[in-house]
């Protein structure tokens, strides 16, 4: 279960960075 509670946030944080790098820092 530990590798799965880490996975999904992992996921999340990496496609949130992804959203934010991919969006101009207005």
């Amino acid at each position: 279960d530990g590798d799965r509670f880490w996975r999904m946030p992992e996921c999340y944080i990496r496609g949130n960075t992804i959203k934010y790098l991919r969006v101009p820092d207005e």
